[in-house]
């Protein structure tokens, strides 16, 4: 069991964003987030953030050779494998974030094509910032 044996604490999550679309091509996205677990002895990392950003980005889509190619550069969530491999983390209260580089190349026919480069950012993947 732990010391958090009473479960008698509420979580909130309080988000704002902003998503500015300049033309068919730009995206400039931006998401700030905070995270309490009011009532809970043992705080982890997941469980509050009083306030951070969630997200920051700039996506760029292009026609390319019968498709489109879209490219993000910046903190963003996504997932894979049906968020098994690569999760947003909607179980905790603090959901995951990566600072990331990708692209994405969609065709006409329906196939897909994802590359990123990315790391997780200090703090929300299991390790304390302290």
């Amino acid at each position: 069991m732990g010391p958090n044996r009473n479960a008698d604490y509420d979580i909130s999550r309080f988000e704002v964003h902003s998503d500015l679309r300049v033309g068919p091509q730009f995206q400039f996205f931006t998401q700030l987030q905070s995270d309490y677990a009011i009532g809970k002895r043992v705080l982890t990392p997941v469980d509050q953030d009083r306030l951070d950003v969630e997200q920051a980005f700039v996506a760029w889509l292009q026609p390319l050779a019968g498709g489109t190619l879209k490219t993000r550069l910046g903190r963003q969530q996504f997932g894979f494998d049906l968020q098994r491999f690569v999760s947003v983390r909607d179980g905790p209260n603090v959901r995951q974030s990566y600072d990331a580089a990708g692209s994405t190349m969609s065709t006409v026919s329906g196939g897909t094509s994802r590359s990123i480069v990315t790391r997780c950012r200090i703090g929300t993947c299991g390790r304390s910032t302290t």
